[in-house]
């Protein structure tokens, strides 16, 4: 029995005097980074605390071994506790756009533990390299450009508007610069074919959350959309046909104030040319009600408005107008102007008067 007491004293005392023997240990920590006014994580890591005037750009490497110097103890509390914690200062970029630091990782942190365990000892064999930039944010307007179409021809067939049109993205100033120029860069949904023929069968509109940037731009990986819902609305665009008419006969328009005196009642006015070609833009659903060209000849008229031409003078060029034009449908006229001139008999075509009888 006493031989058991004996055994049993010699292991409490190994047991309590190995629990004050200081030992090493190595822990393995994440390097993470939280905003200002976040509160520290609880859980393990190195943590650099990002002003609200500076944005996170990169840290290298993201992960970093640390021993630490303890009683067991000690060091068996720090398991899944052991984190470290430094405040980025308002002014590390020292005036400058970004600015890149390395850091003494057991020097620049501090570590809670450290202070509620006096005579623990935190070593880090190395450093951390930590780039920051300016913080910037814009208004980026969306387009077609910003969404993924599993078809690009999907696409071609319709407009799109947005609701909110704009999508406020900040992050570090390169970043911002390049999207500035690429709006383009940035993706806010992925339009499958499915449900694009079912949202343009319904009339419904699509919301997206879905947002990212192209991952082959390291410039752009720390930018961030602030996240509100966007509404995307589709609507079919009408498919239009090339047509050229020619020798289309330019008519004339004469209000009764434009009409001068001594006007020849035969032939009032000189056109030149008398005809010109219209090149056309017309929606295909006007050719879909049995229309052909010559419906479209008929349908058009071109005039020139002498009401256009300033009443001091006799010759001028106008603009030809067209009439008639289908609904959604576009035209150049060539020549785009047209010569002009009162014929007045004994009257000077630069503008001057009559020439007197007595002369």
């Amino acid at each position: 029995m006493s031989v058991f007491v004996s055994l049993l004293g010699a292991v409490m005392l190994w047991y309590l005097l190995d629990k004050k023997v200081v030992k090493e240990q190595v822990f393995t920590l994440d390097v993470d980074h939280v905003a200002e006014g976040d509160v520290w994580p609880q859980v393990p890591g190195l943590y650099l605390r990002i002003p609200n005037g500076l944005a996170y750009q990169s840290v290298k490497p993201d992960r970093v071994d640390v021993l630490v110097e303890g009683t067991a103890e000690h060091l068996a509390r720090l398991e899944d506790t052991l984190r470290g914690q430094f405040d980025v200062p308002e002014d590390f970029l020292g005036g400058e756009p970004f600015c890149t630091k390395d850091l003494v990782v057991d020097q620049a942190f501090s570590f809670p533990a450290r202070e509620a365990m006096p005579g623990l000892r935190i070593v880090s064999p190395g450093t951390i390299t930590l780039t920051l930039s300016r913080r910037m944010e814009f208004m980026l307007s969306l387009d077609a450009s910003n969404l993924e179409f599993e078809d690009a021809k999907m696409a071609e067939s319709v407009d799109v508007r947005f609701s909110p049109s704009s999508v406020r993205v900040y992050g570090p100033v390169r970043g911002i610069d390049l999207l500035q120029s690429r709006p383009d860069l940035f993706k806010l949904a992925q339009i499958d074919a499915r449900n694009f023929e079912n949202a343009l069968r319904s009339g419904l509109s699509a919301r997206a959350r879905h947002r990212r940037f192209l991952e082959d731009n390291d410039a752009l990986k720390n930018l961030e959309v602030v996240n509100d819902t966007i509404t995307i609305t589709f609507e079919r665009r009408e498919k239009f046909i090339e047509r050229v008419l020619e020798n289309v006969e330019v008519m004339h328009l004469i209000p009764a104030e434009a009409r001068p005196e001594g006007l020849d009642p035969d032939s009032p006015l000189s056109i030149d040319p008398p005809a010109v070609t219209l090149r056309l833009k017309v929606p295909e659903s006007y050719f879909a009600a049995d229309r052909t060209e010559a419906s479209l000849r008929r349908d058009l008229d071109v005039y020139v408005d002498l009401g256009d031409m300033p009443s001091s003078v006799h010759a001028a060029r106008l603009e030809p107008r067209v009439h008639g034009l289908p609904a959604g449908a576009s035209c150049v006229v060539e020549p785009a102007l047209i010569d002009v001139v009162w014929n007045i008999p004994d009257v000077d075509t630069e503008g001057g008067a009559p020439e007197s009888d007595s002369q």
